[in-house]
């Protein structure tokens, strides 16, 4: 919140403009990925813990379980940029 307020008081050069907040499909997209990213961070919190405290791993053993749900990310994320591009971001954003 400081962050924004600080931002809308610094006219000459903002990081980020809050006048894109008022296209609906920009702030839309922004609150949806906010949620995805949150719910994201949630279940791998809740897991790692799991996996710790429940099944005894240790923690490199934890981050190997995990591990490949990072790689995956970070490639479909590539991947669903491209597909953004090509045929719309609503139509990405839905099925995920």
């Amino acid at each position: 919140m400081v962050f924004a307020l600080w931002q809308h008081r610094r006219r000459d050069e903002p990081l980020m403009p809050l006048a894109l907040f008022g296209a609906r499909n920009f702030a839309v997209g922004n609150g949806v990925g906010f949620v995805c990213q949150f719910s994201m961070i949630g279940i791998m919190l809740v897991l790692v813990l799991f996996l710790q405290m429940a099944h005894g791993y240790s923690a490199l053993e934890t981050d190997l379980v995990v591990l490949p749900n990072a790689v995956l990310t970070a490639a479909g994320s590539a991947y669903a940029g491209r597909l953004s591009d090509k045929f719309g971001g609503k139509y990405i954003l839905r099925p995920g």
